[in-house]
């Protein structure tokens, strides 16, 4: 990425297993703290920093595309295939 990431998302992206540990914790957490952890993560994703927004993923995460876009791929699978 050419610009430096914002403080809040340089934990995420060096330690994404303690991130995503993290996120799972915010399930339990007040409406407001969720919804700055959704800011973070649209504040990464509107100028592109995938990676930080999918350090919050967990390790053994599934993506299957909708529908629509989907035509017979397999599923990825794992961050690392997601991303």
């Amino acid at each position: 990425m050419a610009t430096e990431r914002p403080l809040a998302d340089r934990p995420e992206v060096g330690a994404p297993r303690l991130a995503a540990l993290a996120a799972r914790r915010l399930a339990h957490l007040p409406r407001r703290l969720l919804e700055a952890a959704f800011d973070c993560a649209r504040d990464a994703f509107n100028p592109g920093d995938m990676e930080a927004v999918f350090a919050l993923f967990d390790e053994r995460v599934e993506y299957v595309p909708p529908p629509p876009l989907h035509d017979g791929p397999p599923p990825r699978r794992r961050r690392g295939a997601v991303l």
